[in-house]
């Protein structure tokens, strides 16, 4: 009503045109106002189509996709949602939804790392067990070898001190089988001591 005022004038203020170009002029300014409202119309349509684009998308990623992304995504559309034409109902369609795919992967991101957290816990306390284990079998495995060493020690002396050839070289081969033995028990000492080291570090 104002803005027609303008063109026609009022009783206290008559407007400086006459009825012609007052006419042509309303006609040309409401034109260019339905054109600059057909053009707002067509931005909002294309931006809340954009809308729903994004809003399916991160409604996919937080459900099937990798949640960090959601995330990424999300903070990367904040400008375009600020500056997007949208009517306040749509606004507020995408922001709940954005808002929603948001806590949806926060749920996962923090499931995934409750999951993670559980099994290196499990993994501990397995490998606690473990080298409780291993450590009694090391310490068996070193008494062994000392045994085996005393053995091959008496085995030499035996083979040294033998009357006949045939009894020494009987003693030779009982020798060489603890040696055999012996060295065996050395590859897995060496072996389960690295093994040993190896689950401490990781436990640190």
């Amino acid at each position: 009503k104002t803005i027609r005022e303008e063109f026609s004038g009022t009783k206290e203020k008559p407007s400086p045109l006459n009825p012609k170009d007052r006419e042509a002029l309303w006609k040309l300014w409401k034109s260019t106002d339905d054109a600059i409202w057909l053009h707002r119309k067509a931005v909002r349509e294309e931006d809340y189509s954009a809308g729903k684009a994004h809003m399916t998308e991160c409604t996919e990623l937080a459900t099937n996709g990798d949640p960090f992304e959601v995330h990424k995504k999300i903070k990367e559309l904040r400008p375009w949602q600020r500056n997007a034409e949208l009517a306040r109902e749509q606004r507020d369609e995408i922001r709940k939804s954005l808002d929603h795919s948001w806590s949806a992967a926060t749920a996962r991101i923090e499931a995934s790392r409750a999951d993670r957290k559980q099994q290196h816990e499990q993994w501990t306390e397995r490998s606690s067990n473990l080298l409780e284990d291993w450590e009694h079998k090391l310490e068996k495995m070193r008494d062994f070898r000392v045994k085996l060493e005393e053995q091959i020690a008496r085995l030499n002396e035996m083979e040294t001190g033998a009357r006949t050839d045939e009894f020494a070289d009987q003693v030779a081969g009982w020798r060489k089988e603890k040696e055999d033995k012996f060295a065996d028990v050395d590859k897995n000492l060496v072996a389960l001591v690295e093994k040993i080291d190896s689950v401490k570090k990781r436990l640190k």
